[in-house]
């Protein structure tokens, strides 16, 4: 079995991974994609726990996120490098 535990992993594994404002009033889906946030933070960055530093949401101010993986539907594959 693989482990999945970066950036890139979820990448290489056909994941999709968005970034949401973790205020529960606002809960604004962010601008940061997985292709900015590998471009940011680098393929080798950790998601389980990490709060990417220098976000914040445009609407409330709020710089916490809240992290949602899901796998890619067969079809709708991410844009490889």
């Amino acid at each position: 079995m693989t482990a999945i535990r970066t950036l890139g992993d979820l990448r290489d594994h056909d994941m999709s991974i968005s970034f949401y404002c973790a205020d529960p009033k606002c809960a604004r889906l962010l601008g940061l994609t997985m292709e900015l946030a590998i471009e940011l933070f680098g393929a080798d960055q950790r998601y389980v726990g990490w709060q990417p530093q220098g976000i914040k949401c445009s609407e409330c101010g709020c710089r916490h996120t809240t992290i949602v993986i899901q796998a890619v539907p067969f079809g709708y594959g991410m844009p490889r490098r």
